[in-house]
């Protein structure tokens, strides 16, 4: 039992054998302890429990039963609630993963322990303990001392399907925990939150997305949390921008700039807000007043977040080819493109290239265009980019069509029909906006 524990958390943190006992002993004795071969020493057990997180007595029980509801409760509010998780308590919850005690644990166990994967970008594993969980773990029917363990439970379940990118088994978990939601607004602006964020990629209607967003907003509202509540008004604002509806993303942008006072420090949100109403202005066509917003926008963050400031100098070079304003279309390119080579190993910014791209095609220069686009194409099927590789063959494939190239039309419009079909394959939808966790 001792060398099962030690070595399930030994796996669990990726450790080998070599650099749990380090300094403490050798590797031939840890496998004796981990094949139940030796007894281990009361100074090997406890700094070896030191270096797994975990305290030595837990790794000295019989059985795991004596771990109580109420412990493993307070660490899933402290976890939930407050985002506060020890690695001691993560190295229990694993344990206690494999032990089997009762339903009402398992729920709470595998609601951190799928967030806890998840949120550490450790998708694998998330899917692992997802799928161990489904084995063992009754959620259909559970009892009323069971339903807020369950709540997180396939809330958990839910958001590790969104980054999976199966929006459609999002939506089914999402929809079971409305069942079981508690009294508490934060959680039911969460549950709503995201039944509007999957919502808006399964369905081209977008009624139902809205009236999500709608009810999260007004649970998010009575929080008083003005932080969420602006992140969730310029979250709303980008979904009526995507339907062609200006003047309720503005209604938006406008009631969360309320909340953000003029002294207010968090130059994230008020920048944010700033660059809405310029997004906002370019929609409905206000020029002037989009221009002004953009350049107040990348004068704010530019000293303290240089990386953001490319999308001000995006949309100002957008709006500078749209008038075919040539030299300052090219200034703000240069401009934006100077951030983008300063962050280049980070992210490779396609779309400051589209926007190049795009002004050969204005100004007639068709070799660049097409040898660029060429490039671009390249680029997206080398990196799974489907959705921009579809996009990007249409357009060329339009292109050549216009000047009578037929067969490199055909040859490209077949390449946008490849691109549509592992489009639909991986069922993504990209959306200009942001997710936000609450």
């Amino acid at each position: 039992m001792i060398g099962d524990r030690i070595k399930a958390l030994r796996t669990f943190k990726n450790m080998t054998q070599d650099k749990l006992v380090d300094g403490i002993a050798s590797i031939a004795y840890l496998s004796k302890v981990e094949n139940g071969q030796a007894k281990p020493s009361e100074l090997f057990l406890m700094q070896i429990a030191e270096k797994l997180s975990i305290d030595a007595e837990v790794l000295l029980k019989p059985s795991l039963s004596s771990v109580t509801e109420v412990q493993v409760e307070k660490i899933l509010h402290d976890y939930w609630k407050r985002k506060i998780l020890h690695d001691r308590d993560i190295s229990l919850f694993k344990l206690l993963s494999t032990e089997l005690p009762n339903n009402k644990i398992l729920l709470m166990v595998f609601s951190v322990l799928i967030r806890f994967y998840y949120s550490d970008s450790r998708l694998a594993e998330a899917k692992e303990a997802y799928y161990f969980s489904k084995r063992i773990v009754k959620h259909e029917e559970v009892t009323d001392d069971e339903k807020e363990a369950a709540f997180y439970y396939l809330y958990a379940c839910g958001v590790l399907h969104i980054e999976l990118y199966e929006f459609q088994k999002a939506n089914e978990y999402f929809l079971r925990t409305e069942t079981y939601l508690p009294n508490d607004n934060r959680e039911k602006a969460r549950v709503y939150y995201n039944l509007s964020l999957v919502n808006e990629r399964i369905n081209t209607d977008k009624t139902l997305c809205l009236y999500y967003s709608e009810k999260a907003y007004e649970f998010i509202k009575k929080t008083g949390d003005a932080n969420r509540t602006v992140k969730f008004l310029l979250f709303r604002s980008i979904q009526f921008f995507s339907i062609n509806q200006p003047d309720k993303a503005m209604d938006c942008v406008l009631e969360a700039q309320k909340l953000v006072p003029l002294n207010d420090s968090d130059l994230r949100l008020k920048s944010s807000i700033i660059y809405s109403f310029g997004r906002i202005h370019q929609l409905k066509g206000e020029i002037a007043e989009s221009i002004q917003h953009f350049k107040e926008f990348i004068s704010l963050v530019e000293p303290h977040f240089p990386e953001k400031a490319s999308r001000g100098y995006k949309r100002l070079a957008e709006i500078s080819i749209q008038q075919k304003e040539w030299e300052s279309s090219a200034n703000y390119l240069e401009q934006a493109q100077n951030i983008a080579k300063e962050f280049k190993k980070v992210f490779f910014d396609k779309e400051i290239k589209l926007l190049e791209i795009f002004t050969y095609k204005i100004k007639q220069q068709n070799d660049k265009y097409e040898k660029e686009m060429q490039k671009l194409l390249s680029y997206c099927t080398e990196q799974h980019d489907y959705d921009l590789g579809k996009y990007l063959a249409s357009e060329l494939g339009v292109y050549f069509y216009e000047q009578q190239a037929y067969k490199k039309a055909a040859s490209v419009f077949k390449q946008s029909y490849e691109f549509e079909k592992k489009l639909n394959q991986e069922k993504v939808q990209i959306v200009e906006g942001y997710r936000f966790e609450f």
